[in-house]
């Protein structure tokens, strides 16, 4: 049985009051296809109004029931979702942010896009933040952007097929950035994003676009993907 859409991981209050309060501070974004189907569009629950358009997707059979909900299943031939520029989302090149999403491997080959920014056939991106299969035990995870600065890998056994894991990465003022599995800080660096036009690049879910000739589709379920403009705490990360 599908629940009804529920609020209770925080993305409405049964009392009119807000569940974790701070996880709302500096949301730009927040998609999350466990509260039930909206046809093709992914709607932003932030209050924002950034949603987003499932692309060469079926509403009828993309929206997929997952642990008593529902996620969004990327077909890895041209599933995506666009977000359309927006002034929130802000990856100029001394800017803070933060991206959280939970995500279900199915395919254990190839690279699985989470979320991504560039511009289409140019080889920019301000990031993308990813997975990508190395042997029959390993995965990789990796945030990283096309200027030069490519944030340290994690290099993990413990990223099972159809198994879901919440994945975060943030970045600070001075390019301080970090990566957490469920919760836990696995790895720190510097990443340089690009300074970029804050209304010209769009946000692709489930698919990498910047690279010329090249297009990356997830064979993912993905769900709650967040976009905040500010470094969540270690224990906001936890309560994601």
């Amino acid at each position: 049985m599908i629940l009804p859409g529920s609020y209770a991981n925080g993305f409405a209050p049964r009392d009119g009051r807000p569940l974790y309060p701070s996880l709302w501070k500096g949301c730009a974004g927040a998609w999350a296809p466990c509260l039930g189907p909206t046809g093709l569009t992914l709607r932003d629950w932030s209050g924002y109004g950034n949603h987003g358009t499932l692309t060469n997707m079926d509403a009828a059979s993309d929206w997929v029931p997952s642990n008593g909900r529902y996620a969004l299943d990327f077909d890895r031939t041209n599933d995506y979702v666009v977000v359309a520029p927006s002034s929130l989302f802000d990856f100029s090149g001394n800017a803070s942010f933060s991206l959280s999403c939970w995500f279900c491997n199915r395919v254990a080959t190839g690279i699985q896009t989470m979320l991504n920014r560039g511009t289409v056939g140019s080889s920019q991106r301000d990031f993308i933040l990813y997975t990508a299969f190395i042997s029959a035990s390993a995965f990789r995870v990796e945030f990283q952007n096309s200027n030069g600065s490519v944030f340290p890998t994690i290099v993990t056994g413990n990223l099972n097929l159809d198994t879901w894991y919440h994945v975060a990465a943030t970045k600070g003022p001075g390019g301080e950035a970090a990566i957490w599995i469920n919760g836990t800080k696995q790895v720190t660096g510097t990443l340089t994003t690009l300074v970029s036009s804050l209304n010209t690049r769009s946000v692709v879910a489930g698919a990498t676009f910047d690279l010329p000739g090249i297009q990356y589709h997830s064979g993912q379920l993905l769900d709650d993907v967040r976009i905040y403009n500010r470094v969540l705490s270690d224990n906001e990360i936890r309560l994601l």
